[in-house]
């Protein structure tokens, strides 16, 4: 029995393509998986028999000028049982797939929703770092990984970790993330200098940082970026800090800010929106993101590859982060940033303070990293390496 309100494969899901996609991360909702999969899969609208995705508020404007076929789940992902309603659904439309279409999955979580690998598809998962490392993945989930034709990892790091648990026969294929593709030629706007202004006054130089503030996530950095912060004041420099990001560790940081006497050159923006985020980029001299690896109970918490490393990029700015993770990937250490010890904020201090004495050097990194942007880190060449390692899945023999 079909669930209720759905179509059939063999009518709205099953236009001519070579491969089907289901994920549990779709636009118009928010996020770094939302992002990478309507940028790579709009760009191969021509070859996506559909793509599967959760309803959500805001959906039928966002699907009509989508160029991907989406077919839009008759629930969400807003409860438990609405992601089980979600995961029967995925399972009865792809029963009916041709055998020669090939699934993509958009991560470990919707895999398993679809009964993968026991579907009689070719399919290719996507790994993005966290899924995998946070915690050891079930033995449902490392039946994914192992069953999987094709792995799709965000680095090198990441893919070395899913590696040691899909064994040595899936391959692995490495995709260049990229960064918003109008970013690279939007010209600054007035705003972005008001916010100068307002965060840097005296022309201070000002430093950015962008990520989650939450516990779960204390790996981002934002703890030791603030014990800098304070090196870099009583080395007697100028600067302020603007921290772009929401969650539940925020009055605690905001606290470590006050007790190491940076809280006044500390702004603390909480979520912004997209042309606002762009803004700030352009208002800044420097970004900042100093990620680290960091072993918990279960797993470990790091950084899968850091796609605010290529928005800076986009917009011309030199970047600093952690040497830890997917880092070493977002950023070409000497070419368009500078990586130093993650756990050294006074190394971090130190790296600061020469580049904010430096304009010239942070000018040469930041075109340099855009150069990079422009010709390696961006969707078209995603979606081109998407689109070639699964043509290459798709003529090898099938059991």
């Amino acid at each position: 029995m079909s669930p209720a309100g759905a179509q059939p494969a063999s009518d709205s899901t099953a236009c001519p393509g070579r491969i089907a996609v289901v994920t549990l991360d779709y636009p118009p909702a928010r996020g770094g998986i939302q992002t990478l999969a309507h940028e790579v899969y709009s760009r191969l609208a021509e070859h996506v028999a559909f793509l599967l995705a959760p309803a959500h508020p805001g959906a039928a404007a966002w699907d009509a000028s989508d160029p991907a076929p989406v077919v839009r789940a008759r629930c969400g992902m807003s409860s438990l049982a609405a992601r089980a309603g979600f995961a029967l659904e995925a399972r009865w439309r792809l029963r009916s797939l041709p055998r020669d279409v090939s699934l993509h999955f958009l991560n470990l979580y919707a895999a398993r929703a679809a009964g993968a690998p026991a579907l009689e598809h070719a399919y290719a998962l996507w790994v993005h770092g966290e899924e995998i490392l946070r915690r050891r993945p079930s033995r449902a989930s490392q039946a994914c990984l192992s069953g999987a034709g094709l792995i799709y990892a965000n680095s090198r790091y990441t893919a070395a970790a899913a590696r040691t648990l899909a064994g040595p026969r899936v391959p692995i294929e490495i995709i260049p993330l990229g960064a918003p593709p109008g970013w690279l030629r939007r010209p600054p706007s007035a705003q972005a200098a008001d916010w100068r202004r307002r965060l840097a006054p005296n022309r201070a130089p000002l430093i950015l940082s962008v990520g989650r503030l939450t516990r779960r996530d204390r790996y981002k950095g934002m703890d030791l970026a603030l014990e800098a912060g304070a090196i870099l004041r009583r080395l007697g420099a100028d600067f302020r800090l603007a921290v772009v990001g929401e969650g539940d560790d925020r009055a605690e940081l905001q606290s470590r800010a006050r007790a190491a006497g940076i809280a006044g050159w500390t702004h603390w923006l909480g979520r912004v929106e997209a042309d606002t985020l762009v803004d700030l980029y352009d208002a800044c001299d420097l970004f900042l993101l100093y990620s680290r690896e960091e072993a918990g109970p279960r797993g470990v918490g790091a950084e899968g590859f850091g796609i605010v490393f290529l928005e800076a990029a986009a917009r011309g700015k030199a970047a600093v982060g952690g040497r830890s993770g997917g880092v070493t990937d977002a950023i070409a250490d000497g070419v368009s940033g500078v990586l130093v010890n993650p756990n050294q904020p006074r190394e971090l201090a130190e790296v600061l303070l020469r580049l904010l004495a430096n304009p010239t050097a942070r000018a040469r990194l930041g075109e340099a990293g855009k150069a990079r942007v422009e010709r390696e880190y961006n969707w078209d060449r995603s979606a081109q390496a998407v689109w070639a390692a699964q043509r290459r899945l798709s003529s090898r023999p099938q059991p």
